[in-house]
């Protein structure tokens, strides 16, 4: 995450590259436009919203039949870091061994973690992360079958409520938008997302 504008492009991707070997892909995000980073080996995902949602009482949930349960220890958070790799998606994490993305000290920190189950079978996760004032919510995944059958919004209700009486926000995906106007999020800018693949 960038916290000033990218105008050493080369210092700053170099000191990136220093910690994180080529082997690993990570994801450069910007609340500032930035040069084509094509040239560095880097591959534009997008533009996605920040967005944000004061407090409130939360809208209707749509229909949902299934279960959502907070992790409370490795077993499950093995299980939703499974659901995050494979609703993302994220291919390159394959082969995954468990801890790879989320590790067991994660259970120890401010972030809080949740499931949602239907029919017996995890379908979804989200993640909240709660730092100066706010709630960042993340990792929001669903299983391609469980996609539109409200699985996505209840784990992500379960995030953005994880402290009721602060902010929540999130960076969107274009598709996930309209899932969080109507929980009552508000879209604010438009950041620059980039990937580095793993080679």
């Amino acid at each position: 995450m960038l916290t000033q504008p990218l105008t050493h492009v080369d210092d700053v991707l170099g000191e990136i590259g220093a910690l994180i070997p080529p082997s690993v892909p990570y994801l450069l995000l910007s609340p500032w436009p930035t040069a084509d980073l094509r040239e560095h080996g880097l591959v534009l995902i997008g533009h996605p919203p920040l967005m944000v949602r004061f407090p409130a009482p939360p809208t209707p949930l749509p229909r949902w039949s299934g279960e959502v349960r907070e992790i409370r220890d490795p077993a499950e958070l093995a299980v939703a870091e499974r659901v995050l790799v494979e609703g993302y998606p994220m291919p390159e994490l394959d082969p995954l061994t468990p801890g790879d993305l989320l590790g067991p000290t994660l259970l120890r920190t401010a972030t809080r973690l949740w499931i949602a189950w239907l029919d017996g079978a995890p379908v979804a996760m989200a993640a909240a992360h709660s730092a100066a004032g706010v709630t960042l919510v993340e990792y929001v995944a669903s299983l391609p079958a469980a996609r539109g059958r409200g699985a996505g919004a209840a784990v992500t209700w379960a995030a953005t409520l994880a402290d009721p009486n602060r902010p929540a926000v999130l960076i969107a995906s274009d598709n996930g938008r309209p899932v969080y106007s109507r929980m009552g999020f508000l879209a604010v800018e438009r950041w620059s997302a980039w990937l580095r693949p793993a080679r």
